[in-house]
């Protein structure tokens, strides 16, 4: 395992040395600084309509806005470039670039040669990875996914997703665990200006916590979510989570659902609050409602802070008060990242290193961003390294080590990951 962290290590020197080095994703809950040429080009476009700002033909430019929301007028922007003359086309392309991460969160795609099949813009991505988790197994997979986005009308838009998976191994074809599957991840339909809120209803992604690490769904959540305010936002919703549990596994599930292995239905609510330019706060609990089989009643917080023009740090804390036995679990995680990676950009990147702790029964791993192995009954280390290799490609390193069950101490293997992620 020596072998692989020093292979891995001087991989990611190399990288770095030549200008295409290795990351962590951009931190999407910062803040758009006050005097940013950003407002005066939004306000241009809500002038021009091309987007409407906050429904009542404004753009408040005297408010801060985080990077995620101005993300969304710019992704709003792109929908509807065609009804742009040429000086605000350069603008939209301007935005376009300068958002790139926080629109590929969203699922935007960032060319403007977006393509249209009637109302609907149609978008995607594609991934190869290879990982050896450390007990002598290494494998390839595969994935790609399809992004569909559509105006209804001035209030109601629709999100769709087709996610595609070889997860097994290159050479196999299986129908269950780790299986060959092909999903209907998100269809949701968002309505705003609804008495002053957002509604999303249908089958959508959740993620609870900045990292993911608690829960980061791709689709399978089926529900009903609200969101409300200005500066601080509130989310709230009730879903059933069953779903993205047997997408991830392969299998049917149950009507009504049976079983003990997924998270069913589920109440939450997040927040979160810019308390400066430079830090963000939020909260969010999320409690199962399933009678005896709810395994789930979670509070957590979390900081994220820009300490410098490079360095970002996002910590977060929570505890199950359901008990495992006879405790009430908590978890933590921390990472410090430099740089910033943009997949419109190529030569970017971005480095972190992290700490994280999950006592057992504080998560169920099934729904969480497991990027560096277990993330359940498990502590312990990782670097992740990204850099964009070319204009919307990139690589991404992984690398778990000095991981141990928290039950027992027990030695977990060393994990390794490495993935090519290509935007179309």
């Amino acid at each position: 395992m020596k072998k692989n962290l020093v292979g891995l290590l001087a991989l990611m020197f190399v990288l770095s040395i030549t200008g295409t080095a290795l990351a962590a994703p951009d931190n999407p809950f910062g803040d758009v600084p006050a005097k940013h040429w950003a407002y005066d080009a939004v306000s241009k476009l809500v002038k021009a309509g091309i987007i409407d700002g906050y429904g009542d033909k404004t753009f408040r430019g005297d408010k801060t806005l985080t990077r995620y929301e101005m993300a969304h007028m710019v992704a709003r922007a792109m929908w509807n470039a065609d009804k742009a003359d040429a000086e605000n086309k350069a603008v939209i392309e301007k935005l376009s670039k300068e958002y790139a991460s926080e629109l590929e969160n969203l699922g935007v795609r960032l060319s403007k040669l977006e393509k249209k099949v009637g109302s609907i813009a149609i978008s995607g991505d594609a991934r190869v990875r290879w990982i050896d988790d450390g007990s002598g197994n290494t494998k390839f997979a595969e994935r790609f996914r399809i992004n569909m986005n559509a105006d209804i009308n001035a209030d109601t838009s629709f999100y769709g997703r087709i996610v595609a998976l070889n997860h097994s191994e290159m050479g196999t074809y299986k129908t269950s665990n780790d299986a060959d599957r092909m999903n209907v991840a998100d269809a949701a339909f968002t309505t705003k200006n609804f008495y002053g809120t957002t509604v999303t209803v249908g089958r959508f992604s959740q993620q609870m916590d900045p990292g993911g690490y608690w829960m980061n769904t791709t689709g399978g959540v089926d529900g009903i979510k609200v969101t409300a305010g200005n500066k601080l936002k509130v989310t709230a919703g009730f879903a059933n989570f069953g779903p993205y549990s047997a997408m991830q596994k392969g299998i049917t599930v149950a009507d009504p659902i049976t079983g003990v292995a997924e998270i069913k239905d589920a109440f939450f609510v997040q927040g979160i609050y810019p308390v400066s330019k430079a830090t963000t706060v939020g909260g969010w609990w999320f409690k199962e409602q399933t009678g005896d089989d709810s395994k789930f009643d979670v509070k957590s917080v979390h900081v994220t802070a820009k300490l410098s023009p490079d360095f970002t740090l996002a910590t977060g804390y929570g505890k199950n008060y359901i008990e495992t036995n006879s405790k009430k679990p908590t978890f933590q995680q921390t990472r410090l990242t430099y740089g910033a990676v943009s997949p419109a950009k190529p030569g970017t990147w971005s480095l972190a290193a992290e700490f994280r702790k999950f006592e057992p029964g504080v998560n169920n791993s099934i729904y969480t961003t497991s990027m560096v192995g277990s993330v359940s009954d498990a502590k312990g280390w990782a670097v992740i390294g990204s850099t964009a290799v070319a204009k919307n490609t990139t690589f991404t390193a992984f690398y778990g080590f000095n991981a141990q069950k928290v039950s027992t101490n027990a030695d977990i293997a060393n994990y390794t990951r490495c993935q090519i992620d290509y935007l179309f």
